[in-house]
């Protein structure tokens, strides 16, 4: 749904005043990479639009049905809530700090806002840096860091082998069997060494030591076994479950909208597979938040499951629009509250300081 906080600096607002100081260059950064974003998603939006017809596509533009356009922005909010409630559950597992969900959902508008100018490296970067100003010690806030991402992935990654078995099996329209096979052989074949390397017998795996590849693979395994504690703890469960379904139901319900505000209507089995098979573009390491890359991606992983060209195109630049540019909006909008963050973040409370 996926980093880099533009409205959180790394340096105090003083220093910005200087027009050769760091909080400058950082503008600098910030727009330049908005200006590349802007060129590389141009650039792709019109090679492919040009393939689709730009006659066509301004017919279907001319005929969307707004209503369904809102649907989609509000879809697209709906999103936030459930990654602030996901981002709390984990967080808190264990020992973790315990933020409140008005702070939360300010974290989560600044960590959305920050995947405009950055990768899935940068949306980390954002959580990591929001669990150690909460005084997490490293390791720990990056085994946490590790089983949000690989949460959000493990929902996305069963919804997609429901799709795929259900369009395997004939219902709800059909994708290319390598395409359905993919989703299916994935989560087994992700799921089953997960549960073994994180069983009792293997933890000894997880301790942070050796060499920087083996502390890196501890604290992956800590990740998953934070995941395995969240699903064992009814407390955590009950906020950390529905805030991912929330949060991809609301993915899911932002490119349905779309679709349907241009007069497609698309299945829960074909959309589910059509959307994660775009999505895993958002995992490479591409220049301005995948600006371009992933447009294309996500709009030719639609006509996979039947979406014409032109609609697909259509429904991708709505859904891109509620899901990159709207966040940074957001985060633009809310940056006195977020600067703030610095502040605010080392007051949470832990189980052991809480009374």
């Amino acid at each position: 749904m996926s980093q880099r906080v533009p409205c959180i600096s790394a340096h105090s607002p003083e220093q910005g005043r200087d027009t050769g100081g760091p909080g400058e260059q950082s503008r600098r950064r910030t727009l330049g990479a908005l200006l590349v974003a802007v060129l590389l998603g141009a650039g792709v939006w019109l090679l492919i639009g040009q393939a689709a017809s730009f006659s066509r596509l301004l017919h279907a533009i001319n005929r969307a049905d707004p209503w369904w356009l809102t649907g989609a922005v509000l879809a697209a909010m709906a999103a936030y809530l459930g990654y602030a409630l996901l981002y709390q559950a984990l967080a808190g597992v264990g020992d973790g700090p315990r933020p409140r969900m008005g702070l939360t959902l300010r974290l989560t508008a600044a960590v959305f806002g920050a995947s405009v100018l950055a990768t899935a490296a940068g949306r980390l970067g954002s959580e990591y840096w929001s669990l150690r100003r909460m005084q997490e010690r490293p390791p720990q806030a990056w085994s946490r860091v590790l089983a949000i991402n690989t949460g959000e992935w493990a929902l996305l990654a069963a919804l997609a082998f429901a799709g795929a078995l259900a369009l395997l099996l004939g219902a709800g329209g059909r994708a290319p069997l390598a395409v359905e096979l993919a989703w299916l052989i994935a989560l087994p074949v992700c799921l089953i060494p997960a549960l073994y390397l994180t069983s009792a017998s293997c933890r000894r795996l997880a301790e942070d030591r050796g060499t920087r590849i083996r502390r890196t693979f501890a604290a992956a395994l800590r990740g998953i076994v934070l995941l395995r504690a969240l699903v064992t703890r009814p407390s955590a469960l009950s906020r950390g479950l529905p805030g991912g379904l929330l949060y991809w139901a609301a993915e899911l319900l932002t490119v349905w909208a779309a679709l349907r505000a241009f007069g497609v209507s698309l299945g829960f089995p074909a959309l589910v597979v059509g959307y994660a098979t775009g999505y895993v573009s958002t995992t490479l390491p591409l220049p301005a938040g995948g600006a371009g890359g992933v447009d294309a991606a996500s709009t030719y992983a639609l006509t996979l499951v039947g979406v014409p060209l032109g609609p697909a195109l259509l429904a991708t630049l709505v859904q891109r629009l509620c899901t990159y540019w709207l966040p940074l909006l957001i985060a633009v909008l809310a940056s006195p509250s977020l600067r703030r963050l610095r502040t605010e973040l080392p007051r949470v409370t832990r189980p052991s300081t809480a009374r």
